[in-house]
């Protein structure tokens, strides 16, 4: 269900500007429809967030867990994380 809807939100967010750059050869359209047809475009990007966290638990939990943990636990994490993975700190010599 959340591949259709997808898919759905795609081609009503791209067909637009497709459309008018197959029809429109000689730029007769004014500025502004060709305007809000490229922000309607951009848009896709910014619902395709919201279609997954509403659709997928997992991608809601993880979206959720990312919003509400605190950024300094997050940072010792990566950084004990990064110290653990056997590559050289900034403050290792090398010979």
């Amino acid at each position: 269900m959340m591949l259709v809807t997808v898919f759905i939100v795609i081609v009503v967010c791209w067909l637009p500007i497709s459309l008018s750059f197959m029809a429109d050869k000689k730029n007769v359209l004014p500025s502004i429809v060709y305007v809000s047809f490229v922000i309607l475009a951009w848009l896709n990007s910014c619902v395709n967030i919201f279609i997954y966290a509403g659709m997928n638990t997992q991608f809601r939990k993880a979206y959720v867990e990312l919003i509400t943990t605190p950024f300094v636990k997050k940072v010792k994490t990566i950084t004990s994380t990064a110290s653990n993975s056997g590559f050289a700190s900034s403050g290792d010599s090398r010979a």
